[in-house]
């Protein structure tokens, strides 16, 4: 954040009570002032959800996915974003999502605010925790697609192109990379 100039605002959205005290400590250790942190989790529908906890070493790894080797549960209000986030009128120039296996789901929850603000959106995916849901991993690249977005993968020296990253999405369930969305208009 202090890379970024001051007058910009990060809105961090984190359900989990231990990441958000990491956090918060860094932010003050860094005296970093720009960050905005709401303790909720995003998805296509405003509910209350079940937060499964990873283990202390991995909080990243924690999910609204249920988790075999989850150490703890919490319930957790979950909010669209297009609820939360349109009625404020805020128009975000970056969107990321790291939401293990929930990514459609979020995208879902955000049609609105992609078709208006036409963010670039990077987002984690890996394909077995989308799997794992009874999901599709291409429906999230077409429904991007659909929004106008083109589809790139972060990875250094490769570009590929949505046609093949829905054959590699399909076929290889440990698939895991950062994306890169888009808006072409």
């Amino acid at each position: 954040s202090s890379l970024v100039v001051r007058s910009v605002t990060v809105v961090a959205f984190e359900p989990s009570l231990r990441a958000i005290e990491l956090l918060s400590a860094n932010l003050r250790l860094n005296q970093v002032q720009n960050v905005v942190i709401y303790s909720i989790a995003v998805g296509k529908e405003s509910a209350l959800g079940t937060f499964y906890q990873a283990t202390p070493n991995n909080i990243g790894a924690s999910s609204l996915c249920q988790l075999a080797s989850a150490v703890g549960i919490e319930r957790v209000p979950v909010y669209r974003l297009d609820d939360l986030l349109e009625p404020m009128g805020f128009r975000p120039d970056v969107v990321k999502i790291d939401v293990e296996g929930f990514e459609l789901d979020v995208i879902r929850g955000m049609e609105v605010l992609l078709r208006r603000s036409r963010p670039v959106v990077l987002c984690e995916v890996t394909v077995e925790w989308i799997i794992n849901r009874g999901q599709d991993p291409n429906d999230m690249l077409k429904l991007m697609e659909d929004l106008g977005y083109s589809t790139f993968v972060i990875r250094e020296g490769a570009e590929i192109t949505f046609e093949r990253l829905k054959e590699i999405s399909s076929t290889a369930t440990d698939f895991k990379e950062e994306i890169l969305f888009r808006c072409d208009t």
